[in-house]
């Protein structure tokens, strides 16, 4: 599924995460289920906090990560409609 690269995108207001080691964990307290995130989504999920939108974000991430944009764009639209699917982030 293709995202507009115009919209925002910002994390739920009850989502809570903490870093731990290479990964990072998200709870829903709406659903109270737990979210293991890998280091390459621990990435997106840091940099949605300074992303203006979902193309920064790309660049944000694509920066972080020494991959090429093009690389990595999918994994990145993926992780954001997982993510929204499981409702710890909302794209504006």
């Amino acid at each position: 599924m293709k995202i507009e690269d115009s919209k925002s995108v910002v994390k739920s207001e009850h989502c809570i995460s903490t870093k731990m080691d290479n990964s990072t964990i998200l709870l829903n307290l709406e659903t109270g289920k737990y979210i293991k995130l890998n280091h390459s989504a621990s990435i997106i999920w840091e940099k949605i906090d300074t992303c203006t939108s979902i193309d920064h974000l790309k660049k944000l991430v694509s920066t972080e990560s020494t991959i090429p944009m093009k690389e990595i764009e999918a994994d990145i639209e993926s992780f954001l409609v997982e993510a929204a699917l499981k409702k710890v982030i909302k794209i504006k």
